[in-house]
């Protein structure tokens, strides 16, 4: 037994000799000199340059590729949308909202100054982005669905961001249901059995494969915008100059109205 034992401990010592030659080896070049694998060098020289430093394989071209294939143009306004005016309105906005952001309820103020300051050279639709970080988000936006069954949809909406602040549950959902008039069984049955989830889903897809990442997903003529947006122009946190919902609403306008 002691004899098979005392093989074994030979055979791992050799193998750990051999594996630490070969690892000296391995690093060292001609003329002795020591090569470092070229991460371990890429390392050494980033942090002598303090200079970030990027892999070649990412040249601009290909990112700028990778950027086109990931980000595709918004969907334009179209029938299936839930929208306000004119489609053929020169400016179209597009809003990817969740009832539970307070950004969202917080834009839906810009959007009334917007309205009334542009009017009929204006369409505005609504579509789903429910973010997962939020409970009722997700039923909330099945909520609008079975409610525009009942040619509701403006007033359910409207009504969720403003008792937002109340908090959201399924019992809350009905009950402004009933508040506006929807007949109760069949808003009732729409909302349990989550009939739309499949066109709130393909509006989070449309959503994500345009580039949304949070709410609201705003964009004026496919032009995209992060973020409630304030109507007049603002610093942002970065003490940068922005353009607000005003400024870029007229900026489109007179690029329509010149080309």
């Amino acid at each position: 037994m002691s004899h098979h034992i005392g093989i074994k401990l030979s055979i791992t010592i050799i193998i750990i000799m051999l594996f630490a030659a070969g690892s000296y080896f391995w690093l060292k070049g001609d003329f002795g000199v020591i090569k470092f694998p070229r991460s371990a060098k890429t390392n050494i020289e980033q942090e002598a340059s303090n200079k970030p430093i990027r892999p070649p394989e990412l040249s601009d071209k290909i990112i700028e590729q990778a950027k086109s294939i990931a980000i595709q143009p918004v969907q334009a306004i179209g029938e299936l949308d839930h929208y306000q005016g004119d489609l053929e309105a020169p400016i179209q906005i597009i809003i990817y909202d969740d009832f539970e952001c307070n950004y969202c309820a917080r834009f839906t103020g810009v959007l009334e100054q917007v309205k009334d300051e542009f009017r009929d050279q204006l369409v505005i639709a609504v579509r789903h982005f429910p973010l997962r970080s939020n409970t009722y988000s997700y039923q909330a936006a099945l909520a609008t669905e079975c409610a525009a069954e009942q040619d509701k949809f403006w007033e359910m909406h409207d009504t969720l961001f403003a008792s937002q602040d109340k908090g959201f549950n399924t019992e809350v959902f009905k009950e402004i249901a009933l508040e506006l008039g929807l007949g109760e069984a069949q808003f009732n049955n729409c909302l349990d059995s989550e009939e739309y989830k499949d066109k709130i889903q393909t509006q989070i897809d449309g959503g994500k494969s345009c580039g949304v990442t949070g709410t609201p997903g705003i964009f004026v003529n496919a032009e995209p915008h992060a973020g409630a947006v304030p109507f007049e122009d603002f610093t942002d946190s970065q003490e940068r100059e922005r353009e607000g919902m005003r400024s870029i609403i007229n900026r489109h306008l007179e690029e329509i109205k010149n080309n």
